[in-house]
């Protein structure tokens, strides 16, 4: 009985367990960065259609209206 009252004993318990719940803590760190990670090349893709689908719906909606413009003005010089 007298050894686990041993300071060597009792230190190397203590620096295990230390250790032990800091190894812990940084396995769990990286299964929660994992999860909230970048988003798959799928996900992006995606997501960069979409903003380009947008511009060129952008693109398009203000060529369209400066060609309404522009055939107003002529429509009003050709009276």
């Amino acid at each position: 009985m007298s050894f686990l009252t041993n300071p060597w004993v009792i230190s190397i318990l203590a620096m295990g367990f230390i250790l032990g719940n800091i190894l812990a803590l940084r396995k769990v760190s990286q299964v929660q960065m994992r999860k909230t990670k970048t988003m798959t090349d799928l996900d992006k893709l995606s997501e960069l259609e979409k903003k380009n689908q947008q511009r060129i719906d952008a693109i398009q909606q203000n060529q369209s209206k400066s060609a309404e413009k522009e055939a107003s003005k002529e429509s009003t010089n050709n009276q």
